[in-house]
């Protein structure tokens, strides 16, 4: 599906502010993400997974199998929910479904239509909350993970969230032929390249919040 006001998104956060697109960590697969999660992360409370390339083949309906424990460890430890350009799309905000039991959030807009943004939150904080496992209540409880620098990475930095990017998808040292893909890590290493970082995530003084 032809995603323009993603791309109308991507290219207004290039001219304004490029480093929107700059993940705040990097892991070669979902495998390579340490849980409990580290620094710069301890206050993430939940995580937004991508689908296609992060934890199954592209396009397909089941969970890449080398991951299917990596995903019950963040799910024991982390509230978690999908959000894919290619599941959950045009459905309504009240049909929560699931995807290999990982609750799937329904979305109008394709990322990394700034509308999400709120729903993101009303999602979480719905949830039931525990002193185990704390519902979030701030961007910087959520961190975004994907193998996308123009949708998952820019959605997670719009928001004031933290960004996890997928860099090989996922298997390591793996490439996902897509030509948008490959302009997105060439567009990284230029920005970089010009001593931009990730933006700082802000965080609650309170974290009681």
């Amino acid at each position: 599906m032809f995603n323009l006001p993603g791309i109308t998104s991507t290219i207004k956060a290039l001219v304004q502010s490029p480093n929107q697109v700059l993940p705040h960590v990097t892991v070669p697969t979902l495998l390579s993400l340490q849980v409990p999660l580290i620094v710069p992360l301890t206050s993430v409370r939940a995580l937004v997974l991508d689908k296609d390339n992060c934890i199954t083949v592209p396009h397909a309906q089941e969970i890449y199998p080398p991951l299917v424990d990596k995903l019950h460890e963040l799910q024991q430890k982390y509230h978690v929910v999908l959000l894919s350009n290619t599941l959950g799309l045009g459905t309504s905000s009240s049909s929560i479904t699931t995807f290999h039991g990982i609750p799937v959030l329904p979305h109008t807009y394709q990322k990394p239509h700034p509308s999400l943004l709120p729903q993101v939150l009303s999602y979480f904080r719905s949830l039931p909350s525990s002193p185990d496992k704390p519902v979030p209540t701030h961007p910087s409880h959520i961190a975004f993970v994907g193998d996308r620098l123009f949708t998952d990475i820019l959605l997670a930095n719009s928001m004031g969230a933290y960004g996890i990017w997928v860099r090989d998808g996922i298997a390591e040292g793996g490439k996902y032929n897509n030509i948008w893909a490959g302009m997105e890590r060439q567009v990284k290493t230029w920005i970089e390249r010009k001593g931009r970082k990730a933006p700082e995530v802000n965080q609650l003084n309170d974290e009681k919040q």
